[in-house]
């Protein structure tokens, strides 16, 4: 695919920095900022297709990839079945080189200039299926909510060992019951993600899959599943586990420098840990 125009999106809570660069006029770009919501992204539409013509398939737009903030653009650009692609900050900063200042205006531009230099490059994002966005909502409220009782526990823990007795009576009893409150939150959380997978039969059949593994809990299964896409998003395991942080990477330069293989810490943390406890539990209790 040749494209033609890149829009480069610094996204924001409450705003989008947009930067349009023409690939016969790179050195003149155009910028926009707009609300982050649907209807100021249908007047912005409009705008560019008065300056550039109508988006279509010659035009690449790139987001860094900002979590929720992001989704809204993502829906609205799926919808109209443009090409646009979620990138992770720290890919973008490593292509710019080095630099002085910042701010959303400029990070557009870039993000702009960097598609227009890797589009070849430039993976297309698609937005997961329903089940898995979805999975995907309810393990961070689940994450949420494991913090919350962490932080109650450890205060009540700490009072016990440090404070005066009348004081430390009355904070214990309050975090237990609130303790036993987060639970049963937590518990029916899970139970809403196992629905959430019964009822897509290739998720249920993927979720079957890993759950087989010895020492495989449904926690480690949830975050595979959202994190692979049901195991499209990697092409082979290598990548998989490279993403997850478990694959050892040469280290060495010259003569001088011949350290040993290790994993790199750019990785997905949660799920690295996952598999350590998952390896850890198989150990102890698989023959």
């Amino acid at each position: 695919m040749k494209y033609k125009f890149f829009v480069g999106i610094d996204v924001s809570k409450d705003k989008l920095d947009l930067c349009v660069i023409d690939q016969l006029l790179p050195e003149q770009s155009h910028h926009h900022v707009v609300a982050n919501n649907e209807k100021a992204f249908q007047k912005l539409i409009k705008q560019l297709t008065s300056e550039f013509g109508k988006p279509d398939e010659h035009w690449l737009f790139c987001l860094e990839h900002t979590g929720v903030y992001a989704m809204p653009v993502c829906r609205f650009l799926s919808s109209l079945e443009l090409n646009y692609a979620l990138v992770p900050a720290l890919q973008i900063q490593k292509s710019i080189g080095i630099r002085r200042g910042k701010s959303d205006k400029a990070d557009s531009r870039d993000i702009a200039m960097y598609a227009m230099l890797f589009s070849s490059q430039i993976k297309l994002y698609k937005l997961q299926e329903k089940v898995l966005q979805k999975l995907s909502i309810w393990l961070a409220q689940r994450e949420r909510l494991i913090k919350c009782k962490v932080l109650l526990k450890k205060a009540s823990d700490e009072s016990t060992e440090y404070l005066e007795r009348d004081v430390t009576v009355g904070i214990k009893s309050q975090s237990q019951r609130l303790i036993k409150k987060m639970d049963a939150e937590i518990k029916k959380v899970e139970d809403k993600m196992l629905q959430l997978v019964a009822s897509d039969k290739d998720v249920k059949r993927a979720y079957d899959l890993i759950s087989s593994v010895p020492g495989v809990g449904d926690q480690t299964t949830f975050h595979l599943l959202v994190a692979t896409r049901c195991f499209t998003s990697f092409k082979n395991a290598r990548q998989l586990a490279s993403y997850c942080g478990v694959a050892p990477f040469e280290y060495s330069s010259g003569k001088s420098i011949r350290g040993k293989a290790k994993v790199s810490h750019l990785a997905n943390k949660k799920i690295k840990s996952l598999l350590s406890m998952c390896a850890l539990n198989a150990k102890v209790s698989d023959p």
